[in-house]
């Protein structure tokens, strides 16, 4: 099973050193929080919790996706160490857009009729909307990576025909969602729909979009199953020859050619017998 086959079974310093970046992201944004002295403040600061839970949410979802990665296939090449580090760089960088666009929607869905803090005009929320893609499609773009590096370490990691599809249907996976992130940026650099949302709405895409990669992908091996040639259990073996017994079990040659003979016994010929007329 590709999901039992762990590969990084002792962990190592990058993820050591990983999961501490995780976790400084997580005290920041605690830190951010301020602290309410009044029940008035107190209220105020909910909606504040809410883009809190959200931002949370995403930071553990990324840290499930880099674990499980790293529990997979346990890679320690150069490679994989630099894509690493532009990924933790990129999650730190990520999830203040990411809180400040939630909070904004949240004011903006509960009636003030604009989002809050600071951003009024199309071009500000454009901006916004292309931080927030930019981080995103960068975050995802990292994890692809890391999954094709997997795959093309194929021979060296001893990874089964069915392992090897896996890492390529994780590449095209992540993929989707670098393709989703950079869209939405462009969307947003054009000012396309800017009034209504268009590009946060663009990651709607993502559920039936990942739906149909799933499918396809299971169809793929499938076919690749179907297409492998099948030993027919009826059908016998040919014997091979003694040449090819010889060149398959060089150890076992027929010893009779080599076995001594027995000495002949200086026996007296026998006489030739007259029949009798």
């Amino acid at each position: 099973d590709f999901m039992n086959n762990r590969r990084g079974r002792e962990r190592s310093r990058i993820e050591g050193f990983s999961d501490g970046v995780f976790a400084f992201a997580a005290t920041l944004l605690v830190v951010s929080i301020d602290m309410p002295s009044t029940y008035t403040e107190l209220t105020n600061h909910l909606s504040g919790f809410f883009g809190f839970g959200i931002s949370f949410l995403a930071l553990i979802l990324l840290w499930s996706a880099h674990n499980s990665f790293f529990r997979r296939y346990g890679l320690r090449d150069t490679m994989s160490i630099v894509l690493n580090s532009v990924f933790l760089f990129v999650i730190l960088f990520y999830l203040y857009p990411l809180r400040f666009l939630v909070n904004g929607l949240i004011s903006f869905l509960a009636g003030s009729g604009a989002p809050s803090n600071g951003v009024d005009t199309p071009a500000e929320i454009a901006s916004l909307f292309m931080l927030f893609s930019g981080g995103f499609a960068a975050v995802f773009a990292c994890l692809a990576g890391l999954y094709f590096q997997a795959f093309k370490s194929g021979k060296s990691l001893n990874l089964s025909n069915r392992e090897q599809h896996d890492a390529w249907v994780a590449f095209r996976y992540y993929g989707i969602f670098v393709t989703v992130g950079i869209l939405s940026m462009l969307m947003a650099w054009m000012q396309f729909g800017i009034g209504i949302g268009a590009p946060g709405f663009l990651y709607l895409l993502l559920g039936p979009l990942c739906y149909f990669h799933s499918v396809r992908s299971e169809k793929e091996w499938q076919a690749k199953k179907e297409t492998k040639p099948r030993r027919d259990p009826f059908k016998r073996r040919p014997k091979p020859n003694q040449d090819n017994q010889d060149s398959i079990h060089p150890g076992k040659k027929d010893n009779r050619q080599n076995r001594p003979r027995r000495p002949s016994q200086n026996r007296p010929p026998k006489p030739n017998r007259v029949q009798a007329n």
